[in-house]
């Protein structure tokens, strides 16, 4: 884990309540699990998030800055499982990349139409990219 990682993490970390959960998911990919009762209480800390990460981290003699793009999907509305939330989660995601950094973006059904399947995205059935890109 490089120091960037372990920076974001911690600053995550203060972000949340302590019953929340912060995750390494991979690679450069947190997860936040927040029981939030409705958007009223969710979209501040997004904004927190936000912007938390335009701040600089501290890295020796250099500073560096880190974009974020959310992707939310709520249980039981977005999936009834870890699985289907993470994944819905990561459409949006994808959405939130798509329009710049450092947003966020709601889950909704026809991202999954937008999305490439696993296979033409390239990802193999063990959720690793296929170095060939095919």
């Amino acid at each position: 884990m490089t120091a960037g990682t372990i920076g974001t993490a911690r600053r995550l970390q203060r972000l949340v309540r302590s019953n929340d959960l912060v995750a390494r998911y991979g690679g450069d990919e947190f997860i936040i699990v927040a029981a939030r009762s409705g958007d009223e209480q969710l979209i501040p800390m997004l904004d927190l998030v936000i912007g938390a990460m335009t701040e600089p981290f501290d890295a020796g003699e250099r500073e560096l800055y880190v974009e974020a793009s959310i992707g939310v999907a709520t249980y039981p509305q977005d999936g009834h499982d870890a699985d289907t939330l993470i994944r819905n989660a990561d459409a949006a995601m994808y959405l939130a990349k798509s329009h710049g950094r450092n947003g966020y973006q709601f889950y909704r059904p026809e991202l999954n139409r937008l999305r490439p399947s696993a296979s033409e995205s390239g990802y193999a059935e063990t959720g690793q990219a296929n170095p060939a890109g095919t």
